[in-house]
C-alpha cells in the first residue's frame, strides 16, 4: 500500500525509474534516493545506495527532472540542461561514450531547454522553440534520426520533430505530443507499443492514428525471460530459441548461437550487452548486465 516518504509536505515534483528516484522540493532544491551504482543519484565520490531522500548539491533553481535506467537529468530555471550517472551509450550527451559522471554536468552551453525525458539508455529533450533533440542508444531508431546508428554521444536534432509540446521516452521507444494535439511515436515496437498498427520499428516520428478496438492475440506475441540479471557468468533462457546474438554497445557481434537456451558470459568483461533472439520467427531484444 502507499507509504509516505518522511514527513515533509513541500514536495512538488517527482520522477522515478526501476531503481532510483529524483524529487524537487518547494524551494527548487533537488533530492535523490535508491540505487547508486553508476552515481545516478548525483553525489561526488559516493556511489552508495540511499534509503531516504538525500539533498543533491546546493543549487535551489531546479525546475524539471527525469530519470533513466542508470542516469539522471534535470533542467534549471535558466533553461540549462544537466545530466549525471551512467554514460555507456552516450546518454548524457557530453560528447563521450564511456564511464559515468558522479555529479550534474551541464550539457553544452545552451539556455533554451524546456523539457527532458529519459529511456533505458537514451535521452530526448525539447527546446523552447518546440524542436526535439535526442542522444544515446539508438539501435531501435528511438532517437528519431532516420537511422539506427548504435549511439550518439551529443544532442542531435530530429528531422521530423518540430512543434513538440511534450515528450516521453520508453525503454526502447519515444513519443511526443505536438502543439496541434497530435501524437507521434518512434523506436522499438516489438509489442505494438508505438500505436501505429503493426510491430515494426520506426526510425522517424510517425503519426499515431486511432481506430475502433478489435480483438488482439497477445498470447501469440513471443516473450523471453532471461535470468539471473545481472549475471556473473551463465545466463539462462526460459525456452530454447531458434537463434541468438550478443552485441556490445558499439554494435560488435560477440556471439552467435543456434537452438540454445543458455549463454555463457564468463569470458566477457563486466558491463552491459544487447541480446537479440529469434523466437517463433520474431525478434526479441533484451539488455543483459555482466557483473
Amino acid at each position: 500500500m502507499p507509504t509516505q516518504v518522511g514527513t515533509d509536505t513541500d514536495w512538488w515534483q517527482i520522477n522515478t525509474t526501476e531503481n532510483h528516484c529524483l524529487a524537487l522540493k518547494g524551494d527548487s532544491s533537488l533530492y535523490s534516493w535508491g540505487l547508486n551504482n553508476y552515481y545516478q543519484l548525483g553525489f561526488f565520490n559516493d556511489n552508495q545506495n540511499k534509503l531516504v531522500p538525500t539533498h543533491v548539491g546546493s543549487a535551489t533553481n531546479w525546475r524539471s527532472i527525469a530519470t533513466g535506467r542508470y542516469f539522471s537529468f534535470a533542467i534549471k530555471g535558466d533553461n540549462t540542461l544537466w545530466g549525471w550517472g551512467g554514460n555507456d551509450s552516450g546518454q548524457l550527451g557530453l560528447g563521450v561514450l564511456a564511464g559515468y559522471h558522479p555529479v550534474p554536468q551541464q550539457i553544452g552551453t545552451g539556455t533554451l531547454w524546456e523539457k527532458v525525458a529519459c529511456g533505458d539508455a537514451h535521452t530526448l529533450a525539447q527546446r523552447t522553440d518546440g524542436s526535439l533533440w535526442g542522444w544515446g542508444f539508438n539501435y531501435f531508431g528511438q532517437l528519431g534520426l532516420n537511422n539506427n546508428t548504435w549511439n550518439y554521444n551529443s544532442p542531435q536534432s530530429l528531422p521530423n520533430g518540430v512543434g513538440s509540446a511534450a515528450v516521453s521516452a520508453g525503454y526502447y521507444s519515444s513519443a511526443s505530443l505536438r502543439a496541434d494535439s497530435s501524437v507521434w511515436s518512434w523506436g522499438g515496437n516489438d509489442h505494438g507499443n508505438l500505436g501505429v498498427g503493426d510491430m515494426l520499428q520506426r526510425e522517424v516520428p510517425t503519426l499515431v492514428g486511432c481506430a475502433l478496438a478489435t480483438a488482439t492475440h497477445e498470447a501469440s506475441l513471443p516473450t523471453l525471460t532471461i535470468y539471473p540479471v545481472p549475471t556473473e557468468g551463465l545466463l539462462l533462457l526460459d525456452r530454447a530459441v531458434e537463434a541468438l546474438w550478443l552485441f556490445d554497445l558499439h554494435g560488435r557481434t560477440l556471439m552467435a548461437l543456434q537452438h540454445t537456451d543458455r549463454l555463457d558470459l564468463s569470458g566477457l568483461q563486466s558491463g552491459t550487452y544487447l541480446l537479440r533472439a529469434r523466437v517463433k520467427g520474431l525478434m526479441v531484444h533484451e539488455r543483459v548486465v555482466k557483473r
